[in-house]
């Protein structure tokens, strides 16, 4: 849950950011323009309903986004600890099978004449793919047993 609601918060301060944005953009015009002309009035204008926009929108935007985002996601995060765990675990996995498979590859890349040098894998090998393939059809099979019945 830390990544999302890591990406939550940088979504909320992108919004925050492009706000700002706006508003500085808004005093700059107005700030080019003469006193006076047509372009100075559009221009405050301009900046009278960016700062109204500003000001209303991002305190109920940002009530709104907590309310609905931030919220259940950090309750979510505090209720189910095991979902951290379960992610922190799937991602070491990923690093294991990244670098094994970069080992294989290197092999395979740069093959050595000698074969007692060949790398054998020890989670690769025929009869591990096969026994896999075999539990993998029997729990088909149930799953197309029980959904029958």
């Amino acid at each position: 849950m830390g990544r999302v609601h890591r990406e939550a918060k940088a979504y909320l301060d992108a919004v925050r950011g492009v706000s700002r944005g706006q508003e500085l953009i808004a005093s700059a015009m107005t700030d080019f323009f003469e006193q006076g002309s047509v372009s100075y009035r559009q221009a405050r204008l301009y900046k009278d309903i960016n700062e109204f926009l500003s000001n209303q929108g991002r305190r109920e935007f940002d009530d709104v986004y907590r309310a609905t985002v931030m919220e259940p996601v950090t309750n979510f995060g505090i209720m189910f600890p095991k979902c951290e765990e379960l992610t922190k675990k799937r991602a070491k996995k990923l690093l294991d099978y990244d670098a094994a498979r970069a080992h294989v590859q290197r092999s395979i890349d740069r093959p050595s004449g000698d074969a007692e040098k060949v790398i054998r894998v020890p989670w690769c090998n025929k009869h591990s793919l096969r026994y896999s393939w075999s539990l993998r059809r029997k729990k088909r099979r149930r799953r197309t047993i029980q959904s029958t019945t």
